[in-house]
């Protein structure tokens, strides 16, 4: 979309990390200046982080120039909460501010809106775990209660499993900069997981895109959330109950403006109701969707979300009809399943000459644990058949050629 010249004014990315590195461009060509405010190390809900930024966008003297302020990741979205509803500006209900990063929140949120939910408990004791110790259908999955991304997540199959796992992620500081005070323990749900991006504008909330995920190792869960995942068409009944489910997620959570990035899982083929995995009120976390969109749906998230802000009523009439494939797209992760082995470079050449492959990103260093990501693939063509086909011969490679050990690779 193209804006007039003389719009002016100022966004503030709040942490910018994978796909939130792309927005500082995206408001740029729009002739609007982008401060982004660098991720500091600790719990970024702590005071000091706010009076931190609030001192770097006083020195810019942003007031009368801002227009919005975003989360660039996950662990934007606290702070990115609080210096809106201090500005005033395109701000979340700050009411449910916690159950934008907090899952137990957001579960007893949803809860409320009548909205399924899968069994949970949380533990913030040994004592609280000794109480599971019976009585429970196995697997469970365990993990914290606010982190990023698949960061330890852990599936159990008995309660010694829970015993372990649980050692070793309470109290540990992850990625958001948390320490796992707080843990849940949640029904392992069987079924297909699907990711539905969206951006809201004054409640209104627009899909800009729907992803299914594939899971053809349900032990990889701490490593990555998926093996792969497709890029969906908007239209269709599964579609539909999963735009239906995240509006309603998306009004019990608070979130008015911006984009959000919510994950469903439906357990049946022949009853579709979805059942909350995860939301998160920032974008979709990796570059590469951003790109497999830009390729099959003619548009971003990142897009969509540089809309919203800089014009909202063109963005609330563009977005307002479900998208429409251009092309198929899928993202394929390359997962080594052993330690000490390395991609073979002739069987990745042969990977890259696949038809439908469009990209792809690979570590050729040794593994250095087992389920390790050494590399990903966008993959996109007019027809899904190729698609299908090109994704049986990578896996066919990783069953055989692709994966050596080190000291064997040319």
């Amino acid at each position: 979309m193209t804006l007039s010249a003389k719009i002016t004014g100022c966004a503030v990315v709040v942490y910018p990390e994978e796909s939130g590195l792309l927005l500082a461009p995206a408001f740029n060509a729009q002739r609007i200046q982008t401060i982004e405010i660098p991720s500091q190390p600790g719990d970024p809900s702590d005071y000091h982080h706010f009076q931190a930024a609030l001192a770097q966008l006083e020195a810019e003297r942003v007031n009368e120039r801002l227009i919005c302020i975003i989360p660039g990741s996950e662990r934007g979205v606290p702070l990115a909460d609080q210096l809106a509803a201090h500005y005033r500006v395109f701000a979340n209900d700050p009411k449910h501010k916690i159950a934008r990063y907090s899952k137990s929140a957001l579960a007893t949120l949803a809860r409320k809106a009548r909205l399924n939910v899968p069994w949970q408990c949380t533990i913030n004791t040994q004592q609280d775990l000794l109480a599971l110790e019976s009585n429970q259908d196995w697997p469970l999955i365990l993990k914290p209660d606010a982190s990023m991304g698949s960061e330890g997540v852990t599936r159990c199959d008995s309660f010694a499993d829970l015993q372990r796992n649980y050692a070793a992620l309470h109290r540990h500081t992850n990625r958001l900069g948390r320490d796992n005070l707080r843990c849940l323990v949640q029904t392992y749900l069987k079924g297909t997981e699907y990711a539905i991006d969206t951006v809201s504008h004054k409640g209104q909330h627009r899909v800009v895109a729907i992803w299914q995920y594939v899971k053809s190792n349900p032990r990889i869960l701490g490593s990555a959330p998926f093996t792969s995942k497709k890029l969906l068409p908007a239209g269709g009944e599964i579609q539909s109950a999963l735009t239906r489910y995240t509006e309603q997620l998306l009004d019990a959570s608070g979130v008015g403006y911006g984009p959000a990035h919510t994950e469903l899982v439906i357990e049946t083929p022949h009853l579709i109701t979805p059942t909350l995995m995860e939301m998160g009120a920032r974008m979709h976390g990796g570059q590469a969707a951003m790109q497999l969109s830009e390729w099959c749906i003619g548009h971003s998230q990142v897009d969509a979300c540089v809309a919203a802000y800089t014009a909202p009523e063109q963005f609330l009439t563009r977005y307002s009809e479900p998208y429409t494939l251009q092309q198929q797209g899928e993202i394929v992760l390359l997962i080594c399943p052993e330690m000490s082995l390395s991609v073979c470079r002739t069987s990745a050449e042969a990977v890259r000459s696949l038809a439908s492959v469009r990209y792809q990103d690979i570590d050729f260093t040794p593994s250095s644990k087992a389920n390790q990501i050494v590399g990903m693939l966008i993959l996109a063509h007019q027809e899904e058949a190729q698609i299908e086909h090109d994704v049986n011969q990578i896996r066919s490679l990783e069953q055989t050629k692709l994966y050596l050990p080190a000291a064997s690779v040319a």
